[in-house]
């Protein structure tokens, strides 16, 4: 990881952590594992940033009805991360393992939404 990824993405972290997820006693553990999940999705900075964005996006939407949001934005965090990490990998998730016979396109759609990968038609 070079020093401008791990600069932008613990200014980020931080950032959340004093804000909405509450959790500034943790901002260490919490930049540490965005830095693990940043290497584990093995994305580009913007697309990891993105992913970001969205899993924010999401906590803040719950935000009211959440007890823990810091495990909330990191539980979401990582399902995004799979699912662009999938979508980027064709089709393998960053372990390398194929997913289940669907195809980087079948696996969500760029704007974030879920696709009908049943053939039933509606939302996955």
């Amino acid at each position: 990881m070079e020093g401008r990824e791990r600069d932008v993405i613990r200014a980020a972290i931080v950032g959340l952590s004093r804000g909405i997820l509450q959790d500034a006693e943790h901002i260490a553990s919490n930049v540490k594992q965005a830095y693990n999940l940043f290497g584990w999705a093995d994305l580009d900075l913007e697309s990891f940033m993105a992913c970001v964005k969205e899993a924010h996006s999401v906590t803040l939407r719950a935000l009211p009805r959440l007890r823990r949001p810091g495990a909330y934005f990191f539980k979401v965090l990582g399902d995004v991360l799979l699912r662009d990490s999938i979508i980027a990998h064709n089709g393998k998730s960053p372990d390398g393992a194929y997913v289940a016979g669907l195809t980087a396109a079948q696996a969500g759609g760029g704007d974030g939404s879920p696709k009908d990968v049943s053939g039933q038609g509606g939302a996955a």
